[in-house]
């Protein structure tokens, strides 16, 4: 939101909102909950983010965030299941690419998509590769 001395106001913010939400309804619930949590309604603003999920129509993009935006204490594990669905949209589109890909991952749920693994250890220049991965 603007300042009020450049014009802004919260009812000014929550019209845009609106106006958002015509052509995209997702994008006016993340836009609202923005504005809720600048108002400190963070109930309001997590209420917004559900919202937005449902409208997303499987968007990863809008997933993402409302899984970070879900990662306050309280909304952990929701944040969790936002944040995986995510992730696996994301690897399933990039291997529909006739190309190389490199996955850098710490969950071993993202592994079980690729054909090679490479576990780099703490130690500098250091690099394990399992038998038969070759």
């Amino acid at each position: 939101m603007p300042p009020h001395i450049a014009g802004g106001s919260w009812a000014k913010a929550y019209q845009q909102a609106e106006e958002a939400a015509k052509f995209d309804p997702a994008l006016g619930h993340l836009i609202t909950s923005d504005l809720k949590r600048g108002e400190k309604n963070n109930a309001a603003a997590v209420s917004e983010l559900r919202l937005a999920a449902q409208d997303a129509a499987g968007s990863a993009l809008v997933l993402f965030r409302v899984g970070s935006a879900l990662l306050d204490p309280g909304y952990a594990d929701e944040a969790h299941s936002y944040l995986v669905t995510t992730e696996h949209r994301i690897l399933q589109t990039i291997f529909q690419f006739p190309i190389t890909s490199i996955i850098v991952s710490h969950r071993p749920a993202a592994l079980r998509y690729v054909d090679r693994v490479i576990e780099v250890l703490d130690a500098p220049k250091c690099v394990s590769i399992p038998a038969g991965a070759g």
